[in-house]
């Protein structure tokens, strides 16, 4: 029975039998443990999981000995009403600056007017759910936010529009599977869509100093609207989807073209080769490329020229070989980071050989993948770190990229990840 269960009758019970030198000596202790157990120094990397109830009685007490001991880290298993539990958080636990919600919970009862409470302090929000109302809310009590993550939520153009007037310093936001279109899109860029043409105005609200943008997946918004993003003037990651649906247009070519953009995730892609294609020839200087689709080793040759500042690559396709690694291992000599996570039809011999051929290499990813063992391992040098499903997984050495800021935003948004 560990003594936090032991009945209070039982303690006292045994503390009868001490000395009171010896009462007086334990009295000290657990002072100086109640003492140390509140330094900040030892919560600062902790996470607070709760269930909120929809009555905030109480909570009061809680919030204040989360903010004493420095917590701030928290995540939302479950609620009845988020919205009266962040007013009082906002009072009794200011410390906050990172809250992710994971609840299923679709109610968002007991709204109450917004108050001149601020949590001035939060940094990161991850919703799962949210509307309009719910917006008007979070700006009030968020005003610094950096991060918004708000994928796979009814998250619209209305939202949106609050957002872009109202949260300056936004530097991340993560708006996939949502209910925006590219009116959306558009506003946001500082640019409008009229009669199907697209107009921008210099003096219009924008995210300028968004950094990192998710508009993957969203059913409403199109390849066509990508030619705004070339507005946002610090933008540096940005992840995408074409879908079936492309125009002839020279979509990946324009997109790589911006002068800021340094990586670009593209999910659920119908012609991977044509996206190599028109982004080699655009004479890019991306730095990082992620591909979700099936590409094949004949694609690799496309890799031959326009990539030459290319450090991080990841693939996930099926039907790729060792002959595509060793295509890939001759063209992009530069990569420092490699994520073949998927590809299951490569082998060892393969990633012996990528590994033989590109010295700047630091890092492997290799997640299911079934003809790879940790054999390989042993036939590695030190340089190269390997993730595999079966090995205890190491940090990578990256401070060559983490060392300079704009590779260093690309960098976090891999390795958060991993």
């Amino acid at each position: 029975m560990d003594l936090e269960d032991m009945p209070e009758e039982i303690i006292i019970y045994i503390a009868s039998f001490l000395t009171d030198q010896d009462k007086s000596n334990l009295a000290r202790t657990c002072r100086n443990l109640k003492r140390i157990s509140y330094t900040k120094s030892l919560w600062e990397d902790s996470v607070v999981y709760l269930q909120l109830t929809e009555n905030t009685d109480g909570y009061e007490i809680m919030y204040t000995s989360l903010e004493k001991r420095g917590l701030s880290l928290f995540n939302i298993d479950n609620y009845r009403s988020l919205a009266a539990h962040l007013l009082v958080i906002a009072q009794y636990w200011p410390s906050l600056i990172c809250i992710h919600d994971f609840s299923q919970n679709e109610a968002q009862t007991g709204f109450m007017n917004i108050t001149n409470k601020v949590m001035k302090n939060v940094r990161t929000l991850s919703l799962f759910r949210i509307d309009t109302k719910f917006t008007t809310l979070i700006l009030s009590l968020f005003p610094f936010l950096t991060e918004l993550d708000l994928n796979t939520t009814h998250f619209s153009d209305d939202c949106l529009s609050l957002l872009v007037s109202s949260l300056i310093p936004l530097q991340i936001l993560r708006i996939s599977r949502t209910d925006i279109t590219n009116q959306g899109v558009a506003f946001m860029c500082g640019s409008k869509i009229q009669d199907q043409t697209i107009m921008y105005d210099a003096t219009a609200s924008k995210l300028q100093t968004l950094e990192v943008l998710d508009i993957s997946r969203c059913r409403h918004v199109s390849p066509q609207i990508w030619q705004c993003l070339s507005k946002l003037e610090k933008l540096n990651t940005v992840y995408l989807s074409s879908g079936p649906d492309v125009a002839d247009d020279d979509e990946y070519k324009d997109l790589a073209l911006i002068p800021t953009l340094k990586c670009i995730f593209m999910r659920d892609i119908s012609d991977p080769e044509r996206v190599i294609t028109q982004i080699a020839e655009s004479g890019c200087i991306l730095e990082g490329l992620c591909l979700d689709g099936e590409i094949d080793d004949t694609s690799t040759l496309n890799f031959r020229e326009g990539f030459p500042d290319l450090l991080y690559l990841k693939l996930n396709s099926q039907i790729l070989t060792d002959c595509g690694l060793a295509n890939m291992a001759f063209f992009l000599s530069r990569l420092i980071v490699i994520d073949l996570s998927g590809c299951s039809t490569i082998s060892q011999h393969g990633i012996k050989y990528l590994a033989k051929r590109m010295d700047q290499l630091k890092f492997i990813r290799i997640l299911n993948c079934p003809a790879i063992s940790t054999d390989i391992v042993s036939s590695m040098t030190e340089r190269i770190c390997i993730h595999l499903d079966s090995l205890k997984k190491r940090k990578p050495d990256l401070s060559m990229l983490q060392n300079d800021h704009q590779r260093s935003i690309w960098l976090r948004q891999i390795l958060c990840s991993y």
